[in-house]
This record gives C-alpha cells, structure tokens and sequence, in this order.
C-alpha cells in the first residue's frame, strides 16, 4: 500500500551528489505519484516525479536540527545520520556521539580543536562537560583503567585516509599527557608510564 505524504511534513529525497536531502511536502500526494516538494537546503520548491516520489523516504522534523549525540535522534536511520553528520561538518563540528562511539569526519584542514586549553579542558572537566571530541574517548578509557582497575580496548575504524593514523596519535597523546597528570599514586610511575605509551605508538 502506497504511503501519503501529507502536506507540512518532511521527507528524504534522494540526490546523487548528497545521497539524501531533506524536503517540506507542499501538497498532499501519495508515494509513487507526482508531487511538490520545497528542497529545505537550497528552499526551492519543485514538482518531483513518480520515480523521485516513489524513493522518498518520510523523515522526522528533528532530524531538521544537528545534535552532537545522535541516540537522541527519534529517527536513527542512514539519511538522519549522514545528514546530521553533514551539518556538523559544515561548521567544522567534524565529532559526533552515537553513545559511546565517536565517529569523526576528516577536515582536510587545520582547526583548532587540540590546543593546549582543549586538552586542559578535558583533563580538569572530563569528557561529560565537553563536546565530541577524540579526547573524550581517551579520557574515558582511562579512567576507567584507573578507577576500576581493568584493560580498556579501543578501536579505531574507517576507510582510507579517513583519519585513522591521526586519531590513534592524538588518542596516545591525550593518554600520555593525562598519565603525567594523574594524582599522586600515578604520578609515581607517571614518566615511566609516559614514555611506554609514546614508544608504544607503532605508527
């Protein structure tokens, strides 16, 4: 049975260079019918054919707005999530929560988020009162070694030159600079400590 998209909702209309945009149904039309769609990225308004209308998938209007932790979204589904991960992107928000996994997305570009007052930040605050950040994840695993005393395992995953190297290097820094600052327990093995996680680093 044909879906109805109903006037004032939203739906995903697929698109060859961005995979998935979202649109604002204009007029009341069933799914495999002609129909009038306002591209929300671009706000044109445009009639899509039977085929367009056939593959368009409904979405949620949450979806409209970026979160930096999205199993908050009502609606987890590939377009939500290669969307939001674009508008994030777009303002050099290249970190995203999916609960306790990071995805990241390369800049090809400098930015200034692994400052000496970033890692200060998460070093006195923890990951919970920063944003996504590769530092997090590090500062998590090793509190948990930590406090509860137990191997941690992360894995670091994705395509080439997706970024991998440089996230593992920044994830062995964070870890690093956080054993020399540990309280005075750690401290007494703390350059010792330091130095096996640097010549550890095999990349």
């Amino acid at each position: 049975m044909a879906q109805t998209f109903a006037a004032g909702t939203y739906v995903w209309l697929r698109d060859d260079e961005d995979m998935y945009v979202p649109a604002k149904v204009a007029g009341t039309f069933k799914q495999g019918e002609k129909g009038t769609v306002t591209n929300m990225m671009t706000k044109s308004t445009y009639t899509v054919t039977a085929k367009e209308s056939s593959d368009m998938l409904p979405m949620d209007e949450q979806s409209l707005e970026p979160t930096d932790d999205m199993v908050g979204l009502k609606q987890l589904d590939e377009p939500a999530l290669l969307h939001n991960l674009r508008l994030r992107y777009e303002k050099d928000e290249i970190y995203t929560n999916i609960g306790s996994i990071l995805v990241s997305v390369n800049p090809f570009k400098k930015l200034n988020i692994y400052s000496p007052d970033v890692v200060d930040s998460f070093m006195k605050n923890g990951s919970l009162n920063n944003p996504p950040h590769i530092y997090g994840v590090a500062d998590r695993a090793y509190k948990n070694l930590i406090e509860n005393n137990q191997n941690q395992s992360c894995i670091v995953s994705g395509e080439s030159g997706a970024g991998k190297t440089e996230a593992t290097k920044l994830f062995l820094q964070y870890i690093a600079e956080k054993s020399s600052a540990g309280d005075s327990k750690v401290k007494l093995e703390s350059g010792a400590v330091h130095e096996q996680i640097l010549e550890a680093n095999p990349l």
